[in-house]
């Protein structure tokens, strides 16, 4: 079903459509507000309070933009009150724990497999605030420059120059640390 057509029906009541939008958007907001509070429990709760914001306020709700950047807005925004409420900075990217298939049964490739995964969120984590955001809102949330400009009130051609930027630093970083690397193998 279409963003437009669940908002349709949500405000006229549909507790269905509402579950298919909780279904649909709750995992991205989750891993999306992860990045700002590093707290499970707590990021749940968040995106429960924008699920809780859009039911209570559907008679009202009026979505200029598109449904995904208004949801990300509104979990970025509560995400952001919970810190400054709270005094806590922005988290800094955790290494994931996901391994590729076939490094499972071999020691040695799990070692350097979290490694590089390590140094990866390491160099994404220094990257500036904003173009870290950028990157990740693209590359690990899957939006569209146009949502990202649109979410972070920039204009699109900053979020070109911050994913271009970002990059080329991964890039650079990337290509030294394989080479070196090689060196030792």
């Amino acid at each position: 079903m279409e963003d437009l057509e669940l908002i349709r029906k949500i405000k006229k009541g549909d507790q269905k459509a509402f579950d298919v939008l909780f279904y649909k958007y709750h995992k991205q907001l989750c891993h999306f507000a992860y990045y700002y509070l590093s707290d499970k429990e707590l990021v749940e709760e968040i995106v429960s309070d924008v699920f809780l914001k859009v039911w209570i306020k559907k008679d009202v709700i009026e979505i200029k933009g598109n449904l995904k950047s208004y949801l990300y807005s509104i979990t970025k925004n509560l995400a952001i009150d919970h810190l400054a409420k709270n005094k806590i900075g922005f988290s800094e990217l955790t290494p994931q724990n996901s391994q590729e298939h076939h490094t499972k049964n071999n020691p040695e490739k799990v070692l350097l497999f979290k490694e590089l995964n390590s140094r990866i969120n390491g160099l994404i984590g220094d990257l500036p605030s904003q173009c870290r955001m950028v990157f990740i809102l693209n590359r690990k949330d899957g939006l569209k420059y146009r949502e990202i400009a649109e979410l972070m009130n920039i204009s699109v051609k900053t979020v070109e120059n911050h994913m271009g930027k970002a990059l080329k630093v991964l890039k650079n970083s990337l290509t030294y640390i394989l080479f070196l690397g090689s060196l030792f193998l």
